[in-house]
């Protein structure tokens, strides 16, 4: 976990997709970052499958995932990076609609808490991806200011087990958050700062230690 005062870093969106995708260290250390993790979800070419708006240009306005899992948007208001907001979207119109006159945003989901309460998702309790527990990755704020990166280690038994999505609405009860956004989990997970390199336990090599990271289209950083 990285946590930071909002008033005193810029939180922005890196997207580096396609050919140019690359590990969340990488795209840390390019950026000069002093944290960064994976972002959203992406397909095969490592395109995102989901709205993405980066400096002030849209890059991608594919409908999101089927059902409630893509249902939220991390919005950032200015190039400052200063002031930011988690909101509910609900197909590519309203995304659009939500991230206008704002510099970045990025879908993902779903949604872990809002305003201060847990989001239902009894209803999905069928879902795997909802009840099984996977390597996660959120993003939250608390209603004093403090941003929130969490990278949750999982799929390594007796060392990670991960977290349900339910278990993640509790972690971020727990700590408080006002709003929070549940981002890409499984082999992308991972979180990086400048001070120690990869701290995460990333799932991809299917080896319980730093040097499992996926290559991946985007990232959250924070200078």
């Amino acid at each position: 976990m990285v946590r930071f005062p909002m008033n005193s870093h810029a939180v922005s969106v890196y997207e580096s997709d396609g050919p140019s995708a690359t590990v969340v260290s990488r795209m840390g250390a390019e950026s000069g970052a002093l944290a960064a993790m994976n972002a959203s979800f992406f397909d095969r070419k490592k395109m995102p499958t989901e709205f993405v708006k980066d400096e002030g240009k849209v890059i991608c306005t594919r409908p999101p995932l089927a059902g409630t899992r893509a249902n939220g948007m991390f919005r950032i208001q200015d190039p400052d990076g200063q002031s930011v907001d988690i909101v509910t979207v609900s197909d590519s119109l309203s995304a659009v609609n939500a991230a206008e006159g704002w510099y970045e945003a990025i879908v993902s989901g779903p949604v872990l808490l809002e305003e201060g309460k847990l989001v239902d998702y009894t209803d999905m309790s069928s879902k795997t991806f909802f009840w099984r527990r996977h390597p996660r990755t959120l993003i939250g704020y608390t209603s004093d200011g403090w941003i929130y990166f969490i990278v949750v280690d999982g799929r390594f038994p007796g060392k990670a087990e991960g977290m349900s999505i339910f278990e993640l609405q509790i972690l971020c009860q727990s700590l408080g958050l006002y709003e929070a956004m549940n981002f890409d989990g499984g082999g992308s997970s991972t979180l990086w700062t400048k001070e120690t390199g990869v701290v995460s336990h990333p799932s991809d090599n299917r080896i319980f230690d730093h040097k499992g990271e996926r290559v991946v289209p985007n990232a959250i950083i924070v200078k």
